[in-house]
């Protein structure tokens, strides 16, 4: 078969285009810094870039529920230290008018006063929210105030407290197989180990308004049987502080651990976000030196072009 001239024209036309497109596509490498512009780039690395950035939107997720999480443990965290304050201010109060030797009206009805606003701010405290409107002591019943008055006497003071949430925590995954209690129950108010038969006060609630009645002598007690009563509040006390700390030692634990799987998940995102780089990311030295020799590349297929067309014109005139 004979080669002719139009021939290798064609030829040398398609390798100056091919050449023409490798060299545009290296200036565009060079020129934004990625090597794979496009799917045919690379399949096999943009499989494995696009299944990078799938984890990494995944994790991103995760770290925001991490920072929800951390947020209602820091609140929740702080919202028992001020519990605990109150209650040891409390117990305070009880020693005070336990061992006062006899009775002063006056002076038990300022004491008594300041139960009724110990009581009012443990309330308060039991009922805080997030700044979306979540209640912390709730469980699973965010929504929900946990602790209502549904009973006052003829005063307007609380006689009794109910707790409306739940007694399940609310969970949340803050990645694979991986959860976190982010908001707990009120139970944390509860006497430990309390007998549930028993008319004994059940939580800080209740030894707090039977400290306040005992203190005004509500009863009409004598004075051994009202500052017996007042002793075993003062235990009673006692027990629910020890009941807020250990909650707020399991919440210091949980913030801890927390914290370190929040590093963990942001090492794997970072881990991710630099191999897309690595695989994303043209290496400049090398794409100049392609790019050079595709433009001399280019300079020759012009060159030739030139010389075949020289040669189709001499054998026409011929």
């Amino acid at each position: 078969m004979r080669v002719t001239n139009e021939m290798q024209f064609a030829g040398l036309l398609r390798n100056t285009q091919r050449t023409l497109a490798n060299m545009t596509k290296v200036q565009d490498q060079v020129a934004s810094g990625v090597r794979l512009q496009r799917p045919s780039d690379g399949p096999a690395e943009m499989v494995r870039i696009l299944k990078n950035r799938q984890d990494d939107a995944r994790l991103t997720v995760h770290l925001a529920t991490i920072r929800d999480v951390t947020i209602a443990l820091d609140a929740s965290a702080t919202a028992l230290t001020d519990a605990k304050d109150v209650l040891t201010h409390a117990k305070d109060i009880a020693l005070q008018a336990a061992n006062t030797a006899t009775s002063d009206p006056t002076a038990d009805e300022a004491l008594a006063q300041e139960i009724d606003g110990a009581l009012s701010s443990l309330l308060q405290i039991a009922n805080r929210k997030l700044s979306d409107g979540r209640s912390l002591f709730a469980g699973t019943a965010s929504q929900t105030t946990p602790f209502i008055v549904s009973a006052k006497d003829s005063s307007g003071r609380p006689t009794q407290i109910d707790y409306q949430g739940s007694n399940a925590s609310s969970q949340v995954l803050v990645g694979p197989g991986q959860t976190f209690d982010a908001l707990i129950p009120g139970n944390v108010f509860q006497m430990p180990n309390a007998d549930s038969s028993s008319a004994d006060a059940k939580d800080a609630f209740q030894v707090l308004m039977k400290l306040r009645d005992d203190i005004r002598n509500k009863n009409g007690l004598s004075t051994v049987d009202r500052n017996a009563a007042l002793t075993k509040h003062l235990d009673e006390l006692d027990r629910v502080t020890t009941g807020v700390l250990e909650s707020l030692a399991t919440q210091g634990v949980q913030s801890e651990l927390l914290t370190q799987w929040s590093e963990r998940v942001t090492d794997r995102q970072s881990s991710l976000q630099k191999q897309n780089s690595e695989l994303e990311s043209v290496d400049v030295a090398a794409a100049i030196t392609e790019l050079t020799q595709q433009q001399n590349l280019y300079k020759i297929s012009l060159s030739l072009i030139q010389q075949v067309n020289s040669l189709s014109l001499v054998d026409f005139l011929r």
